[in-house]
């Protein structure tokens, strides 16, 4: 395990082995359970504040030791998730991108019905342009300017209709 990641709860280990004590004995120095002790030593519980408090009295360290090792430590643990949970997103947001490229790039084959409402779309906008077509022939004067506005609209009109 990393250095920075190591739980304080493992240098408490070492020291006890160090002193050559037993569950039994530091939980009788502590004043406190053996069961309680031992959750503590398996990482069942978090060091306190009263926990630290009590471990420099016991102990001799300094007073905020223990406390701040379970702070860097929880520190840690939660630079690790958000880094993970970045990953994730970042790998989540490269596969939607080579999703949406792929699609962009390779279009789908049309099925035969799409490709019938295609061709009735194209018909419609045809029969449009050609009705605009013919009421703009009704209601226009004839003259050498306008003839030649209309010969383009019959022009694209055709032109829709070819499709």
């Amino acid at each position: 395990m990393d250095n920075m990641l190591e739980h304080p709860w493992i240098e408490l280990q070492v020291l006890i082995k160090e002193k050559w004590l037993t569950q039994k004995a530091f939980s009788s120095i502590l004043w406190k359970k053996v069961s309680e002790v031992n959750e503590l030593l398996k990482w069942k519980r978090n060091i306190t504040i009263q926990r630290d408090y009590l471990l420099h009295q016991t102990l001799w360290t300094p007073v905020k030791y223990w406390i701040l090792k379970q702070i860097d430590y929880d520190y840690s643990l939660l630079n690790i998730e958000e880094t993970e949970r970045q990953d994730v997103i970042l790998n989540n947001n490269e596969e939607s991108i080579s999703d949406i490229t792929s699609l962009w790039m390779e279009p789908a084959p049309l099925s035969g019905v799409e490709i019938q409402e295609n061709i009735e779309q194209i018909d419609s906008s045809a029969d449009k342009s050609a009705s605009e077509w013919q009421e703009k022939q009704q209601e226009a004067p004839t003259e050498n300017s306008d003839s030649k506005d209309d010969e383009d609209l019959k022009n694209r009109a055709n032109i829709f209709r070819t499709f």
